[in-house]
């Protein structure tokens, strides 16, 4: 019984944080992070991972970035994104420019 309202919370809070990431895109673009990230230098030239993709991993993965190892946040990203990024390529983003 404790393991199915586990489950439904997380399902909940999936649910609401995919609410969630609609709303502030329609705030803000895909495309304006990606300005944004080239203004301040986050990004310099086109890589594997995108800013907008890394912005999600560091806020709305649920993940603490500072906690939690390469190998979580690699697989919580491509499972949620639906991208090929390495762990090295996470690895090398998280900077002084993040």
């Amino acid at each position: 019984m404790a393991k199915a309202k586990v489950l439904k919370n997380i399902n909940t809070m999936k649910s609401s944080m995919q609410q969630m990431i609609k709303e502030i895109l329609k705030i803000i673009s895909k495309e304006e992070i990606e300005k944004i990230a080239r203004e301040v230098g986050f990004i310099q030239r086109q890589g594997k991972i995108q800013a907008w993709e890394f912005l999600y991993l560091c806020t709305f993965s649920g993940l603490d970035v500072s906690k939690n190892t390469l190998v979580a946040m690699h697989v919580n990203l491509n499972s949620k994104v639906s991208t090929a990024v390495s762990t090295q390529a996470i690895d090398q983003r998280l900077n002084d420019k993040t």
